[in-house]
């Protein structure tokens, strides 16, 4: 699942939206940090949090979706849709 958090708490308390995807294989704090580091890389990504609890990645910046699956599903998790 891939949405714009426009309807929810949206925004990182700035007022910058985030776009969050749903990632499923994250276990714990390295896989996080893993696919966190990954999105990092980036260019246009400026900003990432990992809420590894709810399998979700929240990001802010403009990236083509198909750089930011290809980018965690090469570190081995899969992005839900």
């Amino acid at each position: 699942m891939i949405y714009s958090n426009a309807d929810r708490s949206c925004c990182n308390g700035k007022g910058k939206l985030m776009t969050t995807i749903k990632v499923q294989g994250m276990k714990c704090q390295h896989c996080a940090d893993s696919a966190r580091k990954a999105l990092e890389e980036i260019e246009g990504i400026r900003k990432v949090a990992v809420e590894l609890d709810k399998g979700e990645i929240a990001y802010e910046g403009n990236a083509p979706i198909e750089v930011i699956r290809a980018a965690i599903e090469g570190k081995g998790y899969r992005v839900v849709e």
